[in-house]
């Protein structure tokens, strides 16, 4: 039997959307309950669920947040994502300081016998008791040392994993999202970035997650335009060092070189 046209084009695009986008989102937050609204993942999957009533704009909504939450998590930016109300904390958090703390692995190529850098990863935060209008360089060479005395002497080492320790305390500046290799280390790197700012870690913002989804150690191959290439590896069990630190205080991309490791960064106000 053959299908006619759809007499409302709303609905039918709304019931493709869910046949399809619903599935995904509930893979992509594998092992999440369904009457879970307390944890991250809980709430960012009720969030997502396209619903039989939805208007065509939620249905939108839904798609687009979802497709910015996967980027997010490709990039490995190490920010979280919470798709609730504070999440969109206006000019709030739009006018703290945020810092941003840069950490990759470097090894000589086999091919080249140069020093190559590997991926970027990154822990920002807010200062949540400051605002960009009040903020001067005294206050960040204050910082800088105390990132110093924290991160680069000697270099920290953040040993990445599958696993998601989530820390949140809004009133102060942190929302992070630490990739790692069990427990253990989530807390260890939580409490080396709450120590800059001589804050107390408290374990009622902690929550440690772990993904139902498969993060193989070797996830094998993939043929591109007739080029077989090596898959990216999302979430590498690796061992990062901390590389350098900066503050960008304008609510610009414009950033002011804290500490650095490397010689890279231009005029940083510490550098090692």
């Amino acid at each position: 039997m053959t299908r006619g046209k759809p007499k409302n084009r709303t609905v039918f695009l709304r019931s493709v959307a869910i046949r399809i986008h619903n599935p995904a989102v509930k893979e992509w937050f594998k092992g999440t309950a369904e009457d879970d609204y307390e944890t991250n993942n809980g709430i960012n999957q009720h969030a997502l669920l396209i619903e039989k009533n939805d208007a065509i704009l939620e249905v939108n909504t839904k798609l687009l947040l979802f497709k910015q939450l996967k980027e997010s998590s490709e990039k490995e930016n190490e920010s979280e994502i919470i798709l609730t109300p504070d999440y969109y904390n206006g000019g709030k958090v739009k006018d703290q300081p945020l810092v941003r703390l840069t950490f990759y692995k470097q090894e000589i190529s086999n091919k080249t016998k140069k020093l190559i850098k590997g991926d970027k990863y990154q822990i920002s935060y807010r200062l949540a008791d400051e605002t960009i209008y009040e903020y001067n360089k005294d206050k960040a060479n204050k910082l800088a040392l105390a990132i110093q005395r924290e991160m680069a002497t000697p270099p920290f080492e953040w040993n990445k994993g599958i696993y998601t320790a989530h820390y949140k305390d809004i009133e102060k500046g942190y929302r992070l999202r630490i990739l790692c290799r069990d427990e253990a280390e989530g807390i260890r790197v939580i409490k080396a970035v709450l120590a800059i700012q001589n804050h107390t870690y408290q374990s009622d913002c902690f929550e440690f997650i772990k993904s139902g989804r498969d993060f193989p150690e070797n996830p094998g191959t993939e043929v591109v335009y007739g080029q077989t290439r090596a898959k990216k590896n999302r979430r590498p069990r690796i061992q990062v060092p901390f590389r350098y630190a900066q503050l960008f205080p304008y609510g610009t991309s414009e950033a002011v070189n804290l500490v650095d490791t490397t010689g890279g960064l231009e005029n940083p106000l510490v550098e090692l």
